[in-house]
């Protein structure tokens, strides 16, 4: 049977005669039951890492191709601090640790960790030790930290980005936050205590300085914004043992720079006054006052132990 307008199924529209929203449909406009696809919504910038030139995993990726670091530590019975500082340190390329004689765990403490163990006698001239930490490195680029110390994932970031740029200083110095008492000093001196810590390998040696021993290098120094973390002592007894040490260290320095005993006594004085009143101690509160007190004794106890000739052991 032929098809015509009088037969035509119900069921199927007359062709030719589409009803409006039939029509929409079949041009794909509004109203149509199968829409014009719309674009793909745009990916979420955090699974875009390598388009955020701020981003860490940028950097991280270009320092893993074009530079990588060593991270170097001396310590002498540091077994309580040993689990934070090396902890922050783990990401480095290589870590270097030098034993200075411990007597306590922290030689079995650092085997816990990837480190490149070695073993030296301590020794009052601390930069001799550092050097030869340094010395061991094969990176591109070193960073000393010491025992008592914590690099933060901040830092670490920043040191990343640093180390990544292909232009740039051959050293870097960085703040450094002192925690005395479970509080960050903001005064006294102990802010922000800029130390040099990151250089490219061979740029920086140790100064033959007995106390207090700092890198020096002949290229320019850039600065870092994020602090290291220091945390000085652990309790009493690691604050009396530094004491000792540090104070006889200081007493050596007297004798080889031939000091006068006069002014050398009247030194833990005009150290407590410098910190406490004129560089704002008094700020911090009661941590502020027990560590220019603590600062003061370091002193006294090395004026006191102070002789014309310096030992000869070093």
């Amino acid at each position: 049977m032929r098809l015509s307008p009088a037969n035509w199924p119900t069921c199927c529209p007359i062709p030719g005669k589409w009803p409006p929203q039939v029509k929409k449909t079949l041009h794909g406009r509004p109203g149509t039951s199968r829409p014009a696809p719309s674009p793909p919504p745009p990916v979420p910038s955090s699974n875009r890492p390598f388009q955020e030139k701020n981003s860490d995993e940028f950097y991280w990726l270009l320092s893993l191709i074009m530079s990588t670091i060593t991270i170097a530590m001396i310590a002498n019975n540091e077994e309580k601090n040993l689990a934070r500082s090396l902890s922050s340190a783990a990401w480095a390329d290589e870590l270097i640790f030098v034993d200075c004689g411990s007597t306590d765990g922290t030689a079995l403490a650092a085997r816990d960790f990837p480190v490149k163990f070695f073993s030296r006698p301590n020794s009052r001239a601390v930069y001799i030790n550092k050097q030869f930490a340094a010395d061991q490195a094969a990176s591109d680029w070193i960073f000393i930290l010491d025992a008592d110390e914590e690099i933060s994932p901040s830092l670490r970031s920043e040191i990343r980005r640093v180390i990544a740029a292909p232009k740039g200083p051959a050293a870097y110095e960085l703040p450094r936050k002192n925690f005395y008492f479970g509080r960050w000093l903001r005064h006294g001196g102990k802010y922000p205590d800029r130390q040099l810590r990151l250089f490219r390998r061979g740029s920086a040696r140790f100064l033959p300085k007995p106390v207090h021993e700092r890198l020096e290098t002949d290229g320019g120094v850039g600065r870092l914004k994020e602090p290291l973390l220091h945390y000085p002592y652990t309790d009493e007894e690691d604050r009396r043992r530094k004491l000792e040490f540090y104070s006889e260290i200081l007493a050596c320095s007297y004798a080889l720079k031939n000091r006068s005993r006069t002014l050398i006594l009247l030194r833990p004085f005009t150290r407590f006054a410098g910190a406490y009143f004129i560089k704002l101690g008094f700020l911090d509160g009661w941590a502020g006052l027990k560590t220019a007190l603590m600062d003061f004794s370091t002193v006294l106890a090395s004026a006191l132990r102070y002789r014309k000739e310096p030992d000869e052991e070093q």
